[in-house]
């Protein structure tokens, strides 16, 4: 993988803010309870705080590498989740009954947290349902270097692996790497999408374009 950076990015500020709610919104519906027992509705509420606050950590990990969890497919449907997951936890905590007696103001304050924090999860999704898509259009190149930075990740991997015994038996066309016409140090690769791009293994740069 590739050297971690804070994430300067729309939506890695996002996922930034999105988790510092979550873990306040987690702290306040659990320590502002102040009855003897917990609802389920403030339990809900908590858990899902967690996980919220568990997934928006992660999240910033890959956005500050420039790389995706698995595929796009993973961000689009984990966001969704949580999306409802959150307007849910939001609602049933803010019309619970019984926390108007334990700590209500405090629990309300949570519940506005997890809203905001599900109107953050919201627009992070439409960013997730973009890539996810932008990916499945035939012939046309990622507008940001994700893709490329995920597979340029798995070549750094790979590259300590063995050679095959006979490489110049392969046609160069099947070969993982190709240093026909490049520079020293460059070698071309493929996506998983089917987009050729080209990796220095050495710095650790990738680029869609041929170096000359």
């Amino acid at each position: 993988m590739g050297d971690w950076s804070f994430p300067c990015t729309i939506r890695g500020i996002l996922r930034v803010c999105a988790t510092l709610l979550g873990f306040i919104a987690t702290i306040c519906a659990g320590a502002g309870w102040t009855c003897d027992q917990a609802t389920g509705a403030n339990e809900f509420a908590v858990a899902i705080g967690v996980i919220i606050f568990l997934y928006s950590g992660a999240q910033i990990w890959f956005e500050g590498t420039e790389t995706v969890m698995i595929n796009n497919a993973v961000p689009m449907v984990m966001d969704l989740i949580l999306f409802i997951l959150g307007f849910v936890a939001a609602y049933v905590s803010i019309t619970d009954e019984e926390a108007k007696n334990c700590g209500y103001e405090v629990i309300k304050a949570a519940a506005c947290m997890i809203f905001v924090v599900m109107i953050l999860i919201g627009m992070n999704l439409l960013y997730s349902i973009n890539d996810f898509f932008e990916d499945k259009q035939p012939g046309k190149k990622p507008e940001d270097s994700r893709s490329m930075r995920t597979a340029s990740a798995e070549v750094s991997k790979s590259t300590h692996l063995a050679p095959p015994a006979n490489p110049a038996a392969a046609p160069l066309s099947s070969r993982k790497d190709s240093t026909e016409g490049l520079p020293e140090g460059w070698t071309k690769h493929t996506t998983g999408e089917g987009y050729e791009y080209y990796f220095h293994a050495e710095t650790g740069k990738s680029t869609w374009n041929k170096p000359s």
